[in-house]
């Protein structure tokens, strides 16, 4: 029968001027919290394939912007209709006081043929069963020179995967240099 969802991804702040950026906590709608991808598969024809934090994606800084999530939709049903009401695809989430901005944000429809779409920050179309719909939220902006960050957190930050060996090495760059 129909369904309705209406999923208000938060994502992760900007850094603050003494602290990281909050990790995939920060949502602007104050009566709006995490819909748990049990409850979105037990009441819609949906499956959620993936839900975590996108590596790389806050803004580098003496304190780092929070990565942004990443949410994908499987459709279950024959037709549906998806609407998108998102932001940050075309500027990106600016750093202060020298940190560096935070990554985009992105819808990406893959078509049950395996083809790709990117779609626009706000859109509204049908989807059929197999349409993989992927959302990724802009990361936070960071705060203050990268080159000051404590060397402690940049390898903490690679231990637990919000960062990557890449970033990680060009880390260790700024603040040797």
């Amino acid at each position: 029968g129909p369904f309705i969802i209406s999923d208000i991804i938060g994502g992760g702040s900007g850094a603050r001027p003494n602290a990281d950026g909050v990790q995939g906590a920060f949502c602007p709608t104050g009566n709006a919290r995490n819909i748990p991808a049990e409850v979105l598969e037990n009441d819609c024809p949906i499956r959620i394939t993936r839900y975590e934090l996108c590596t790389d994606s806050g803004g580098a800084g003496k304190f780092r912007g929070a990565n942004a999530l990443v949410k994908e939709y499987l459709i279950l049903c024959d037709r549906a209709q998806l609407f998108i009401r998102s932001d940050r695809q075309k500027f990106e989430p600016w750093g202060l006081a020298g940190g560096m901005p935070g990554a985009k944000s992105a819808n990406i429809l893959i078509h049950a043929d395996g083809t790709t779409e990117h779609l626009p920050s706000k859109i509204a179309r049908d989807v059929v069963r197999g349409d993989r719909i992927i959302h990724r939220q802009a990361g936070g902006g960071g705060y203050g020179e990268s080159s000051d960050r404590d060397r402690a957190l940049v390898e903490s930050d690679r231990v637990q995967g919000y960062i990557s060996e890449e970033r990680h090495a060009w880390w260790q760059r700024q603040i040797a240099g």
